[in-house]
């Protein structure tokens, strides 16, 4: 995360324009994006390791099967 420091405006000139940095919402939009891809990633791996148990499951019914 990047932080711009902003130096406070002069006592005198409060009523005036502030520059407007539109850098906050372009670093947000990427923090969103970062957010979602590791959401995504999370629920992959569960997936992938629901996968795994499952097979593991299907192969000792199988085996069980074969004994009988």
């Amino acid at each position: 995360m990047h932080f711009r420091h902003i130096e406070p405006p002069h006592p005198r000139s409060q009523r005036q324009a502030v520059k407007v940095v539109k850098y906050a919402s372009n670093t947000t939009a990427k923090v969103i994006a970062r957010m979602r891809s590791e959401k995504v990633r999370d629920m992959m791996e569960s997936v992938a390791a629901g996968a795994e148990g499952l097979n593991a499951s299907v192969c000792e019914i199988a085996e069980a099967m074969s004994r009988s």
